[in-house]
């Protein structure tokens, strides 16, 4: 295949799922030979998880300007410079800069727009401009394509769905884990419902210790930590804070629970315990029910409702082989449907159509 070069634009402050969905495309296509560079705003974490891109000649990170019209610029400036012939944005914030670089910049390239949330598309003048100037749009489940095209007339020939992956890697996991600790991995918010998971622990009968791996606003997780303290959960609650070894604490864990109030588009999360064989305790309100199915491969219950999942965690603590059973078929469906190669070959597809 033709070697091409990207250009991945990044539009939060934050290290998330959408962040580390374009920190493993760059490295795979850099393994492959492509060069790929990366804008993004000026964020420690971010910065240090891409700086392990480093190594690679073929791989430049660069720091986008704070305002629009510099932005702007230095946006067209690298595309001519570097001969960008993809530019993959991951944010509708960052659409309109994207599109007018393409409409002045002298390079012409192709525009490629991951949606990432469920949400609905903006349905005025300016975003029927910018989605004029997108060749493709690419939806991570299709929860989150019926979502936005509710409100939006984009041509069903741009449209692609393509599921999320996590890469594997050669760690054989033995899915023998026989304790009681629980894991929670995914950033701090208030959407991902961590403050509902600790209600429900203190809830629990079973004798399980929950590591909560992940960060987020700093106002935000002190008050999680409060009240972990005021329900007098301290010795059973460990905020791991931001790790690159989530794969350990997985590991090392009965199950994972993920309850987000909020719809997931496709939680990167879920899918890191399916290929670690671990079972999930979840919610049915995302597209989490496109890729598990409950009580086989997980556990799905209605969001925001801490006594049933106190209830659901109960269960699973106190049945460590069915844990075992549905862990194993969440894994198998992940090596056949949610592979990281099958997930790069529909990326690549999507690039050189």
């Amino acid at each position: 295949m033709k070697k091409m070069t990207i250009l991945h634009y990044l539009a939060s402050p934050f290290w998330g799922g959408g962040e580390k969905y374009v920190y493993d495309l760059a490295s795979k296509m850099l393994d492959d030979g492509h060069c790929v560079a990366v804008y993004s705003f000026d964020n420690e974490i971010i910065k240090g998880q891409f700086d392990k891109l480093s190594k690679y000649p073929l791989f430049n990170f660069i720091l986008k300007k704070k305002h629009f019209l510099p932005n702007l610029f230095q946006l067209i400036s690298i595309v001519n410079k570097q001969k960008i012939d993809i530019v993959h944005i991951h944010n509708t914030k960052t659409l309109f800069v994207a599109a007018l670089a393409k409409c002045l910049s002298h390079k012409k390239f192709k525009l490629v727009m991951t949606i990432h949330l469920v949400k609905k598309s903006k349905n005025n003048l300016i975003r029927k401009w910018e989605t004029s100037k997108v060749d493709k749009i690419i939806f991570v489940s299709r929860l989150a394509a019926d979502k936005y095209l509710q409100n939006s007339d984009i041509q069903k020939d741009k449209v692609e769905i393509v599921w999320n992956s996590v890469p594997s890697d050669t760690t054989v996991v033995q899915n023998d884990y026989t304790g009681n600790e629980i894991c929670f991995v995914g950033r701090l918010a208030p959407e991902k419902g961590v403050d509902i998971l600790i209600d429900a622990l203190s809830k629990t009968k079973s004798d399980c210790r929950l590591n909560v791996v992940g960060n987020g606003d700093e106002v935000y997780v002190a008050s999680l930590k409060q009240k972990v303290a005021e329900l007098n959960l301290s010795d059973r609650v460990n905020f791991v804070g931001f790790t690159t070894d989530i794969g350990t604490f997985i590991e090392n864990s009965l199950f994972g629970v993920l309850p987000s109030a909020a719809p997931e588009a496709f939680g990167l999360s879920n899918i890191e315990f399916m290929r670690h064989g671990k079972v999930q305790i979840t919610t049915n309100n995302g597209a989490q029910k496109e890729y598990l199915e409950d009580m086989n491969s997980g556990v799905l219950i209605n969001p925001a409702n801490s006594d049933i999942l106190a209830e659901k965690i109960d269960f699973l603590v106190q049945n460590p082989q069915l844990c075992k059973e549905m862990g194993e078929n969440a894994k198998s469906f992940f090596e056949k449907e949610l592979s990281y190669e099958r997930f790069y070959n529909k990326i690549l597809k999507v690039y050189a159509e």
